[in-house]
């Protein structure tokens, strides 16, 4: 393949559109730099799933589908009960899991593995300030680092630092969509098998899912209905707080859900919300992924970061 000018190229975030950005730029002659505030990458969260000609298309070309195919999980079949917890509905595996169904941490790390020979990643550490040149660039980093590139990505989600920094404040181009939802890991003491168990009432939405690689562990998602809450993004004490009051009174289960988010070493907490950026860049500054055109729920942020990348 014809290889481009060698340009330094820095991506903001390391979750799904980042590293999968960072292995198309590294193949055509790039140098991407990829920068991440957690310390590590992150693990956990629901399964994913790509579907149709486009989606696979690319995971072909980027040589993934053999690997993704290894750790598929084969699909979630979905049961709805009520509060006795007697069966409602069912969803068969094929309904729910797409045509590839993975764990999003497990293609995360398959994204940074492929895209890592070329890539350099830094993890711990955030951007604070951008500044165009004639020729670039300038990027302060929290850590007390400047340095020079020629284009800089946000692949940073829905609460994007970098269009934050480069475009304006997050209120001009997310909306709430009335709902927020809420993971987090917890042992499978109900017994669970393949598959999630969901109990549903007005408003609010409980389930919890056997984790698809060691039937010991299980994972719970809940979703509820509020205006848009004031609260602390990196303060999960707070964030579970807003969670057992929203959920407090419902039957089935859910008590012990609850009980176990007290312990729950780790908790995804966000709003249901949308980003809507009518212009994808500005100057040597672009967005990619759900900073662009994003939304926090629905099945389809997987595969168009994947695409968009």
């Amino acid at each position: 393949m014809e290889e481009s000018v060698n340009g330094n190229v820095l991506i903001s975030g390391a979750s799904i559109a980042g590293p999968a950005l960072a292995y198309w730029l590294g193949r055509h002659g790039f140098k991407p730099t990829v920068v991440e505030l957690a310390p590590a990458l992150r693990g956990g969260g629901q399964a994913v799933d790509f579907r149709g000609e486009t989606h696979l298309t690319v995971l072909e070309r980027m040589g993934l589908t053999p690997e993704l195919r290894r750790i598929e999980t084969g699909g979630s079949p979905m049961r709805f009960v009520d509060e006795r917890g007697r069966t409602l509905l069912h969803l068969p595996a094929e309904f729910a899991g797409g045509e590839i169904e993975v764990l999003r941490g497990d293609l995360a790390r398959v994204l940074y593995e492929h895209s890592r020979p070329h890539t350099e990643y830094i993890f711990g550490d955030s951007i604070t300030r951008l500044t165009e040149t004639p020729s670039g660039v300038r990027v302060d980093f929290q850590q007390g680092v400047s340095r020079d590139f020629d284009l800089v990505i946000g692949a940073d989600g829905l609460h994007s630092n970098v269009r934050r920094l480069a475009f304006g404040p997050e209120e001009e181009y997310v909306s709430h969509l009335g709902h927020y939802a809420a993971t987090w890991p917890l042992p499978n003491d109900l017994g669970l098998g393949k598959g999630s168990v969901g109990y549903n009432a007005p408003g609010r939405l409980a389930s919890v899912g056997a984790d698809h690689r060691d039937p010991a562990h299980a994972g719970a998602f809940v979703v509820f209905a509020a205006p848009e809450l004031s609260y602390d993004r990196h303060d999960p004490e707070q964030q579970k707080d807003l969670i057992g009051n929203a959920l407090a009174g419902l039957g089935w289960e859910v008590p012990r859900l609850l009980a176990s988010l007290q312990q729950a070493p780790d908790l995804y907490f966000d709003s249901i919300s949308r980003a809507d950026v009518d212009t994808w860049s500005t100057g040597r500054v672009c967005l990619v992924g759900d900073a662009a055109c994003g939304a926090t729920i629905g099945g389809m942020g997987t595969g168009t970061a994947v695409v968009a990348a």
